[in-house]
């Protein structure tokens, strides 16, 4: 079970952010940073934001199963298994106030981040007044599943309508050498045959010459199926990827106030000593 959060909130944030620039042209200054104040002030509308409503499981484990497919979603009265849902609904819905402020303050924090654009931001602090909340209970397809490998239980978690898995997920670890194994020795290869090659350039005939330039040819085409083997397999077993997906959450921003501040630049030489200093004022910028 999940609520689906819809509501209004007026949000004031500030963020400290930086932008670090190569000087151009001749001169000690090798590099400016320039350090600024981002504020956001904003009325955002946000419609259909999750917040699992189980209780039982985690809000961190089911976050890493997101997203969802909104648009899958039916009434439950028109569902074969109404009855059934009304009881699990009516046992198994667990609403933690605390839990769905905090998940929603997440998004409104993401969403602010987003508009400003330097290299380096952080939040320094966020301010929210949410008002007109309502939410909707629904149910996702989310399966729990363990099995057993090498004497050892392993429990993770699958979405059912994308098929993104997450948890503790076994791998085989002599299948996983066998494949290391394969490109080390095809590595191996590839150097001894670099070194031959350079070895005998200036004294081997020009069949000789070719026959290596095959010989080199294959074991690099060899070398790197087996990088692309090892590493797409590994991935399946540690952890398969789901296709990416867009999130079924939306908002939109209305009210907008936001202004960056630049406070300082500070103009450094190749050991980032400053050379030179000025305050947002001396720039001329707000």
């Amino acid at each position: 079970p999940y609520f689906l959060i819809s509501g209004t909130a007026d949000v004031n944030a500030t963020y400290e952010a930086q932008d670090t620039t190569p000087a151009a042209g001749p001169g000690k200054i090798r590099k400016i940073v320039s350090d600024y104040r981002a504020v956001r002030k904003a009325t955002v509308d946000y419609f259909h934001l999750p917040v699992n409503a189980s209780g039982q499981i985690p809000e961190s484990f089911m976050k890493n199963l997101e997203p969802f497919r909104l648009k899958e979603l039916i009434p439950a009265e028109d569902s074969s298994e109404k009855d059934q849902i009304q009881d699990f609904l009516s046992s198994s819905i667990q609403k933690d106030p605390e839990v769905e402020q905090k998940r929603v303050s997440e998004i409104m924090s993401g969403i602010l981040k987003d508009s400003v654009h330097h290299s380096y931001v952080n939040e320094e602090q966020i301010n929210a007044d949410y008002q007109n909340e309502k939410e909707q209970c629904v149910l996702f397809p989310v399966y729990l599943l363990t099995t057993k490998y090498g004497n050892r239980y392993f429990h993770f978690g699958m979405n059912g309508q994308t098929g993104k898995v997450y948890g503790d997920l076994p791998v085989s670890y002599p299948h996983l050498t066998a494949l290391f194994m394969g490109l080390f020795v095809g590595g191996a290869a590839a150097v001894w045959g670099i070194l031959r090659f350079l070895f005998f350039l200036g004294q081997m005939p020009v069949s000789a010459f070719v026959n290596n330039i095959f010989l080199l040819t294959g074991l690099f085409a060899g070398l790197i199926a087996a990088n692309h083997v090892i590493s797409d397999k590994y991935e399946k077993m540690k952890k398969p990827a789901a296709p990416p997906e867009k999130k079924f959450e939306s908002f939109e921003i209305r009210n907008r106030e936001f202004s960056d501040i630049l406070i300082r630049k500070q103009y450094t030489d190749r050991k980032n000593i400053v050379i030179r200093e000025e305050t947002g004022s001396q720039t001329g910028q707000d």
